[in-house]
């Protein structure tokens, strides 16, 4: 447990203490049906909250809770997370107890449905998925799998627990030996057929963005996906390493071929001939990840790459694959004052995001850190466990502005990152409401900086 938050709620002998309780129940229940099980959260600056489970009849209680400012959330599967006091926290006062909290939680809602062939026949070993925007440190907008579910051998799906707010549905096609689960092997389409994006597009561009409303317990969408025509990829993995120079060598390994944003899905691989050569057949259109990596000696040597199919084979697949760059930095106030550093960490996200992010780098006292087995990209840097009137001010990697340009990493090692924290921060909070005036969970609130300042990485701030 957090050693700042444990201070808070073991009772001392010198110290008052106050306590907070309350019920979870269901929401338009004229009974006030209680939630049994929900996990209810306290937490207390930046440390990790403390959590409690609600009893057979919704309730649950904290004690002896040491005077100070707190917060409480609660979350239930099949339910909208909510968060109690959004404009202010709840305060503990000594030797009272906090009027009791009642947490009313809305059925989240479903979308559910029925995929079936260009003949109308069910389709079973389906995945469908629910996509839903996010800002990318460029401000650009992507889609990011927030729930994904097989059909079943009538072609049917569910999609449980979405928050409110828009989405955009797809369904792809997974060839065998991926299968339904208690689905017979002969009933696993053997036929391919393309992804689609709801109600027929074969693109994201061209996609229905679809709004879900917190009273909507099941949305129906359907699909008819058509047959595809079937492409090959084909390419070269090679090994870079100090002891070949600059110039790569052939390895022979396995290549993998994944559908771009369903993790731990990889239906399709070849391995390499004595050239590095490698060829993956009747391929579906889509998006994709390709990847290769192997072990020289204790060293993981890894490369991944995006590959789109649409109506062709694609047959320049260059995959290098390399142990990755150590990248060095340092963290500091901006005012040289001393910081406990211990909770901060620091990590290079990918551009694109379904490439590997790479390992959280932790941050010694002194303010170093280091990034290791970094593979040529695209990145910005995320920093993380700063307190929450800090932010980042400046993000350098030698002479490079990082706060208006991305960092590329090729095959020389980047000059040293440069972080300064700032001091001077300032806090805009707020609520969202629906059309009724009542509080809305979920929705994703952007602080977008002006005309000028629009497409520099680092420049949009967003939360939930």
């Amino acid at each position: 447990m957090n050693l700042l938050l444990a201070s808070l709620l073991i009772l001392q002998s010198n110290s008052a203490t106050g306590s907070i309780g309350g019920t979870v129940v269901q929401a338009g229940t004229s009974l006030q049906t209680p939630l049994e099980s929900a996990r209810v959260e306290l937490s207390a600056g930046t440390g990790l909250p403390v959590v409690v489970r609600t009893d057979a009849r919704g309730g649950f209680a904290f004690a002896n809770l040491l005077p100070g400012s707190y917060q409480l959330r609660v979350t239930k599967d099949g339910f909208l997370r909510q968060e109690f006091a959004h404009r202010a926290s709840i305060v503990i006062k000594p030797d009272s107890p906090h009027k009791p909290v009642v947490f009313e939680l809305e059925v989240a809602p479903t979308i559910g449905g029925r995929v079936m062939s260009d003949n109308g026949a069910p389709l079973g070993n389906i995945m469908v998925s629910a996509l839903r925007f996010v800002y990318g440190p460029t401000g650009k907008r992507t889609f990011k799998a927030e729930a994904s579910a097989l059909t079943d051998e009538r072609g049917e799906y569910r999609l449980y627990w979405l928050d409110p707010g828009e989405y955009v549905i797809r369904a792809n096609f997974l060839p065998p030996p991926i299968k339904t689960l208690g689905r017979p092997a002969n009933l696993v389409p053997r036929s391919p057929y393309a992804s689609i994006y709801f109600p027929g597009a074969t693109d994201l561009a061209n996609a229905q963005r679809v709004p879900l409303r917190a009273d909507q317990n099941l949305l129906r969408m359907d699909f008819r996906l058509p047959r595809a025509a079937l492409a090959s990829v084909r390419g070269t993995a090679t090994l870079r390493s100090p002891s070949h120079g600059s110039d790569p060598a052939p390895i022979n390994t396995i290549v993998t071929l994944a559908m771009a944003g369903l993790a731990g899905a990889t239906p399709y691989a070849a391995k390499t001939n004595e050239l590095g050569d490698f060829e993956i057949v009747n391929i579906p259109p889509g998006d994709y990840i390709a990847s290769a990596e192997t072990m020289v000696g204790r060293q993981r040597y890894a490369a991944a790459v995006r590959v789109v199919i649409r109506d062709r084979d694609e047959n320049n697949v260059g995959l290098v694959m390399s142990p990755g760059m150590e990248t060095l930095g340092r963290i500091a106030l901006e005012s040289g004052a001393p910081m406990d550093w211990a909770a901060v960490h620091v990590r290079l996200t990918p551009v694109d995001p379904d490439l590997e992010s790479f390992s959280t780098a932790e941050v010694q006292a002194d303010g170093q850190f280091a990034i290791r087995n970094v593979q040529p990209g695209t990145y910005s840097i995320d920093v993380s466990g700063i307190p929450r009137d800090l932010y980042s001010k400046e993000e350098r990697s030698g002479t490079l502005n990082l706060k208006t340009s991305l960092l590329e990493i090729a095959w020389d090692f980047p000059a040293p990152l440069q972080i300064i924290i700032g001091v001077d921060a300032g806090r805009m909070e707020g609520t969202v409401v629906d059309p009724h005036g009542q509080s809305f969970a979920g929705a994703q609130v952007v602080l977008v900086p002006n005309i000028e300042r629009r497409d520099q990485p680092g420049q949009h701030w967003h939360l939930r």
